[in-house]
């Protein structure tokens, strides 16, 4: 995996646009499944080439209440503690 995270800096209203992306099915909750269909998208925006494994544990790390979808919130306050 990468060593620093790529999404430090980037504007509150990319990270919404990226997270309204990702909600496939609009329902405000972004889910594992979702991102799964959504990989290169990912590696896109993160300007790195994860595997679904990679990602996976980055989901888990995102998700402080483990109930298996996160919302903006939890989005937004997890990905700038990721552990890339």
């Amino acid at each position: 995996m990468a060593s620093s995270n790529p999404l430090k800096g980037t504007s509150p209203s990319k990270l919404k646009r990226i997270f309204e992306d990702l909600d496939l099915n609009k329902d405000s909750y972004i889910t594992l499944t979702e991102i799964a269909s959504s990989l290169s998208k990912i590696n896109k925006y993160l300007r790195a080439n994860y595997n679904l494994d990679e990602i996976e544990l980055m989901f888990n790390q995102i998700d402080k209440n483990k109930d298996k979808k996160v919302g903006y919130t939890e989005y937004q306050e997890g990905l700038f503690n990721l552990n890339l």
